[in-house]
């Protein structure tokens, strides 16, 4: 069949591969009825036989769609099994139930290989790996090239006793990448992690990720990540709840990390669970220019290390405003940990109107934990709000093992690494309802109108965020800036 032919599948199930299509597939006819449509009441079901339900194969100048279908991998392969397989160019997939097969040695809901498409559109979908995995079960799995979009999916995988488990698994080349209003979600991992959204490829790209729920699930051997970024690119994060759970190593809610750049605005960071090593609501680890805006972090717990927000910067800089950042519980709680390096530019963070609680770690809990090894006078820190039950240190650099307690000794600015500190606070914060997840500001919190236009002190150009809080309400409501992700109207 090829490219630009329209194939009208009859509701019904068929035991059958569907093979090296060049064709559209649309299901949910009654051949019986005029071939009237409801995908809904007229089920149309592939279940494949070998490896794939449905081969799929885009031709250059055309478009090619596959909808209104289920389509199952086949059980017990040793190998791949996927719902559909994709290669090619102009692809279209909506309103699909996509699983892979049971039973075997990897099982993928939809798999991109081979050539990449270089027009990608899923829309609509249910996307599952089948269950039994042994080393591997993905929803999705692929290379991209964009233009690409993800809207309004529902991607994850099953658990797996003997492997690792994703959501998805993202490998885009060169372009632009839409994820808009999915879920992500990765079943519990036996063997290795469980990540709901692991993004692997080092071709320029950019990622616009917006209004998703992303949930690692739990890991018995290695971690459970909520988004895991090993590539560069760049990332625009805005209005997404990531999550992460219980871990043996490491429970870690979104993690941006090895070169690229970061826009994050709106999200929620959070370790809901615990981990036996390190536990990290919002990790950023990047080598060019950082904007983080009116998002909350809450590192959770862990046996050793609790964390709200990491930094590590190397030949980068960041402007870090009107954020609310956690520390969990365990033996160390940071509501903010950092590390600065540098080759060519030395690397800064400006650091405004941010909520930060320490913790309650009980060997030491720290407001601000710098662990440079260079005095690169990095840290602007101004009218920011360091609160917690008994901090060890509001700051802490390990450098010179220095430990300011006192926030007028932090306004002095003479420790290890900083660069200016001014308007600092160590107030109670005047949260709604800690206990239940609310932190928000009550009208009667000493943090109202204790913040500072960022754009006052800014080095670098300001954004449209900062006038913006978590809720979508302007800045400044009152006399001033709030501190911490929530304006007060």
């Amino acid at each position: 069949m090829d490219g630009g032919t329209n194939v009208y599948i009859s509701m019904g199930t068929y035991d059958e591969d569907v093979s090296g299509v060049s064709a559209s597939l649309f299901g949910g006819y009654d051949a019986s009825d005029g071939w009237s449509r409801d995908i809904d009441a007229n089920t149309t079901t592939i279940n494949g036989q070998t490896e794939y339900g449905v081969e799929l194969v885009g031709v250059n100048g055309t478009t090619v769609a596959i909808d209104g279908l289920t389509v199952n991998g086949a059980d017990s392969v040793a190998g791949t099994s996927a719902g559909v397989f994709l290669e090619g160019n102009n692809v279209l997939v909506s309103r699909n139930v996509l699983t892979g097969g049971d039973d075997s040695t990897a099982s993928v809901g939809l798999l991109v290989s081979g050539v990449a498409p270089t027009w990608l559109t899923v829309v609509d979908n249910v996307i599952d790996t089948g269950t039994g995995a042994t080393t591997t079960a993905a929803g999705f799995y692929g290379f991209i090239a964009g233009p690409s979009s993800f809207i309004n999916n529902e991607i994850g995988s099953q658990d797996s006793s003997t492997g690792a488990t994703y959501g998805a698994v993202l490998a885009p080349f060169a372009g632009s990448f839409l994820f808009h209003g999915n879920t992500f979600t990765a079943g519990d991992a036996g063997v290795g992690n469980s990540i709901a959204v692991y993004h692997l490829q080092q071709q320029p790209h950019s990622l616009w990720f917006e209004n998703n729920e992303v949930m690692g699930g739990e890991s018995t051997t290695g971690g459970s990540v909520g988004i895991y970024s090993i590539a560069g690119g760049h990332w625009n994060v805005v209005n997404n709840y990531v999550a992460s759970t219980d871990a043996l190593t490491s429970s870690i809610g979104g993690a941006f990390a090895y070169g690229g750049s970061l826009f994050a605005d709106g999200n929620d960071f959070i370790v809901d669970g615990t981990a036996t090593g390190t536990a990290i609501a919002f990790y950023s680890a990047l080598k060019s220019t950082s904007f983080v805006t009116n998002n909350f972090a809450d590192g959770g717990d862990a046996d050793d290390i609790s964390v709200g927000f990491a930094l590590v910067s190397e030949d980068g800089s960041a402007v870090v405003s009107n954020n609310t950042f956690l520390g969990g519980s365990g033996d160390k709680s940071y509501g903010v940990y950092a590390a600065f390096d540098y080759n060519s530019f030395p690397p800064s963070v400006q650091f405004i109107n941010n909520a930060v609680d320490a913790g309650t770690g009980t060997t030491s809990a720290v407001n601000v934990s710098d662990w440079s090894d260079a005095n690169l006078g990095a840290w602007f820190m101004y009218n920011n709000n360091f609160s917690g039950a008994s901090p060890d240190c509001i700051v802490y650099t390990d450098f010179d093992t220095g430990c300011e307690t006192d926030i007028a000794d932090v306004d002095e600015c003479d420790w290890f690494n900083c660069g200016v500190a001014m308007g600092n606070l160590d107030e109670t914060p005047g949260f709604v309802n800690p206990g239940s997840g609310n932190f928000h500001l009550l009208g009667t919190s000493n943090l109202i109108d204790a913040g500072i236009n960022p754009l006052t002190v800014l080095g670098l150009p300001g954004n449209d965020t900062l006038f913006i809080d978590y809720d979508g309400e302007n800045r400044p409501a009152g006399g001033g800036w709030d501190i911490g992700f929530d304006e007060v109207p």
